[in-house]
């Protein structure tokens, strides 16, 4: 049983009202910075609501395994917990809108909340069930077409640091973007907390660092395509990786990080989600890329066969993913190294950030902050 704060027990309070009010809107945004308690506080109302199940759901595998492992029990994805599969297509699994009596309960509490586009949050208000969206408003602002549950200001705003996160590392570095602060380098961050934040030049980066990284998190997608193309020679110099062959040295191997790029709802696909390629070949006159592929996200995730265009993998830079294909085919890229944007809803063990927020021009703090947070014991930070 926690011991709220002045600032928590408000916020409590100003949930439980709302879930008693007749003519109450369907949806409550309680924001919040990290370390602020937000998945606490989620957890002592659950505990208080009556009259039915409450259900925990993230946008991402990922965020949902965070959600358990903090004691959110049974939290799943949002698509796990509103779409159902009906049988497939192609040998391909399709999946569908549940019936609104296939989930009942008395609230829904959705972490995450930037991650959910249009169509998604109108998939969850058909339920009928009130909703509790925990997000936060210092990171990047979402791409286009999400942030639904985001648009407008949030209900409960939390800025108190919690006191149990005070001591971590990697909290104190993202406390210090998110005000604007110099971080400086050649310096590491490792108090009472526990786990370890180091800043550094990019040179000064060990190769093996960039090689153990649960993710690298960069800025733009030229400096994605080259650090992802590097890592692959070095995973196949050293044997982790089989050779592909030389006149097509982009092609997936088996045991690649791959990332999924778009939103395909039907299939199960999530933009953002990481998956593990098992089998992989060239059809279509060797422009489309055929590979089986396992999540790297979600333990109980079914293995899809996805169809790419080649382009999505060969590195060419000017290409754009053209609409017309969506229906048939998918968009994935490599994983190793992905951008800040593609990061956000997920969260990693050990992150190492070549830091280019001063790309972002005013959004450098945001850009920074986004990434720092990722992380969730161990931080790399270079410069």
């Amino acid at each position: 049983m926690i011991n709220p704060s002045d600032e928590q027990a408000k916020a409590i309070a100003a949930v439980m009202r709302w879930l008693r009010a007749p003519s109450a809107k369907p949806w409550f945004y309680l924001a919040g910075y990290a370390g602020t308690g937000k998945t606490t506080i989620a957890q002592v109302i659950a505990a208080e609501v009556r009259g039915g199940a409450v259900h925990f759901a993230a946008f991402t595998g990922k965020a949902a395994s965070v959600l358990r492992r903090k004691g959110c029990a049974g939290a799943s994805t949002i698509h796990r917990l509103i779409y159902k599969p009906v049988g497939e297509e192609n040998n391909r699994p399709t999946f569908v809108l549940r019936n609104p009596e296939d989930l009942r309960g008395a609230l829904l509490i959705i972490d995450e909340c930037s991650m959910v586009n249009e169509k998604l949050g109108a998939d969850l208000l058909s339920f009928g069930i009130p909703i509790l969206v925990l997000g936060d408003p210092a990171q990047l602002p979402p791409v286009s077409g999400e942030g639904f549950f985001t648009r407008g200001t949030p209900d409960v705003l939390l800025t108190q640091i919690h006191r149990q996160a005070e001591g971590s590392p990697i909290l104190r570095l993202a406390t210090m973007a998110r005000e604007g602060r110099y971080i400086p380098m050649g310096k590491a961050y490792n108090p009472s907390g526990g786990g370890m934040a180091v800043v550094l030049k990019w040179d000064d980066v060990a190769d093996r660092s960039k090689l153990t990284a649960h993710q690298i998190i960069v800025g733009t997608n030229a400096t994605r395509i080259a650090l992802n193309r590097t890592i692959r020679e070095s995973l196949q110099d050293c044997g982790a990786l089989p050779r592909t062959p030389p006149n097509t040295p982009w092609l997936p191997a088996p045991g690649d990080k791959v990332i999924c790029l778009r939103n395909k709802h039907s299939r199960g696909l999530l933009n953002g989600s990481m998956w593990r390629v098992d089998e992989s070949d060239l059809s279509g006159n060797e422009t489309i890329v055929t590979m089986k592929v396992s999540s790297l996200d979600d333990d109980a995730a079914v293995p899809l066969e996805v169809m790419v265009p080649f382009q999505c993998f060969s590195g060419d830079k000017s290409y754009k993913f053209p609409m017309h294909l969506a229906r048939n085919y998918e968009e994935f890229t490599y994983g190793y190294a992905i951008t800040a944007h593609k990061a956000q809803g997920s969260e990693w063990q050990n992150v190492l950030i070549r830091n280019q927020g001063f790309i972002f021009g005013e959004d450098r703090h945001r850009w920074t902050y986004t990434a720092i947070t990722r992380a969730s014991e161990n931080l790399i930070l270079a410069n």
